[in-house]
């Protein structure tokens, strides 16, 4: 595989699952999206969006196949699907996608009206419909891959007399996947005066596996007046992975969200999210934490539209960069000229642990309306000389004492989750992709042996 034939592949693969697609009702949907991917380039960095981004990966594999289910599914472990004391405090609906498609045998749905794709009514389908062709996917043609292989997809749907159970949507990735493309969909429509609690996640279940799955996932959310989401977005598979994500929200008046995003770093990991306050009175409080490290990359474009008045966004990223790993971050914020008296406050701040490490980060402020309050700040530094003589003045050594000043540095962001259950799982799979055979997590202490 090489980028000057990815478009052309794609387009035979999105061809071949259309054919022998059993679900008519996307076929136009997925021509639509086939006809902009064929009018697509492959991004060179010339192009913004891409810059920062080695691309070059996709040289190395030939990934023109959709990724299956294979006949091991069902003798996955529950401990690897479980996060510790969640399912003993919680009620729970859960998602499962293997490889990208959505696994029947392996999903618990109790509580909600969770809908695959293949079981949609013709309401259910009109309402998918709008919700994929809502957002203009043009500028990414893995966007477009992913849309162009619509099929595996899932529709929940949230009214305000729904349980009060969370939704974890977790997506495993084996082995069998190497070398091949999966393609999932999630769309969540929260109603009016409705609430919910959605945890996604992403794993691999060969944490060493050396080859990888092109993974696009595309999450969209519509939440509505009066309504309350939580989200938690954790995208940890193994570091050979190459992963293309989007994930959107429209927010409606006085709906509130609040996300958290963590992600380990691996060949490529792009998440483009976008947040668009349709409705006054709305609030979007956004918080990321991102780890890389060996010859890792991870991006994170975050884009909010502020289009009517008195809407609120709090918007606050932290990047730890080891080795030769290279993050990015850039974070806009737009204020429409209708948009008055919006808050809004962006910042990123990222540690730099080692020479070879590198952080390219731009928050963007675009303002046309003249009665806001905005402010947008960026941050890279290395290790504080001062706090880490400190440390090893008192007998710690130098990697113990990084990895304390490192989980100083993010627990702030970790110890204002509402699940705390989340923050402890968090913890200790951010500080494994560093060498911390010294140490042991708990609970969010770093303690020598």
């Amino acid at each position: 595989m090489s980028r000057d034939n990815f478009i052309p592949s794609a387009l035979a693969l999105a061809k071949e699952l259309d054919k022998n697609s059993k679900l008519s009702w996307l076929g136009d949907y997925r021509k639509e999206q086939t006809g902009l991917l064929n009018k697509a380039q492959f991004p060179s960095q010339k192009v913004e969006h891409f810059k920062y981004n080695r691309l070059d990966i996709i040289d190395v594999y030939d990934f023109f196949q959709l990724a299956k289910i294979d006949s091991q599914s069902e003798e996955m472990t529950l401990d690897m699907r479980l996060i510790e004391n969640l399912e003993a405090d919680y009620e729970i609906d859960r998602i499962v996608f293997v490889n990208g498609e959505f696994c029947k045998s392996l999903s618990q749905i109790c509580f909600h009206h969770i809908t695959p794709f293949s079981k949609a009514n013709s309401e259910q389908q009109e309402k998918t419909l709008i919700m994929l062709r809502q957002q203009d996917l043009q500028y990414n043609p893995f966007a477009l891959l992913n849309s162009a292989l619509c099929e595996n997809g899932i529709l929940v749907e949230v009214d305000e007399n729904s349980p009060d159970a969370l939704i974890e949507v977790l997506m495993i990735y084996q082995p069998c996947a190497v070398n091949t493309i999966s393609a999932s969909h999630i769309l969540f429509d929260i109603a009016d005066n409705a609430k919910a609690t959605v945890i996604s996640r992403a794993i691999s279940r060969d944490v060493k596996q050396e080859q990888t799955v092109l993974t696009t996932t595309r999450s969209i959310i519509n939440v509505g007046e009066n309504s309350d989401f939580t989200h938690y977005s954790l995208q940890l598979e193994n570091a050979h992975s190459l992963h293309f994500g989007t994930i959107e929200y429209n927010l409606h008046s006085k709906a509130k969200l609040d996300a958290f995003y963590a992600a380990t770093g691996s060949n490529l990991k792009k998440m483009d999210i976008q947040v668009n306050h349709s409705g006054e009175y709305s609030y979007a409080g956004l918080d990321g934490l991102y780890v890389a490290t060996d010859n890792q990359q991870i991006d994170y474009h975050t884009t909010i539209n502020h289009l009517l008045p008195n809407g609120t966004t709090n918007e606050n990223f932290r990047g730890i960069i080891n080795g030769n790993a290279e993050g990015v971050f850039n974070g806009r914020i737009h204020i429409y000229k209708d948009a008055q008296k919006t808050l809004a406050e962006l910042s990123n701040k990222n540690l730099l642990m080692s020479e070879g490490a590198v952080v390219h980060t731009k928050p963007e402020l675009e303002i046309y309306a003249d009665d806001v309050i905005c402010a947008h700040g960026a941050t890279v530094s290395c290790m504080d000389d001062e706090s880490m003589y400190y440390l090893q003045a008192r007998g710690i050594g130098k990697k113990e004492a990084e990895l304390m000043l490192s989980l100083g540095f993010i627990n702030e962001l970790l110890a204002d989750l509402p699940h705390q259950e989340i923050a402890e799982y968090i913890r200790p799979v951010l500080f494994s992709r560093f060498d911390n055979s010294c140490l042991v997590v708990d609970g969010g202490n770093v303690l020598g042996e």
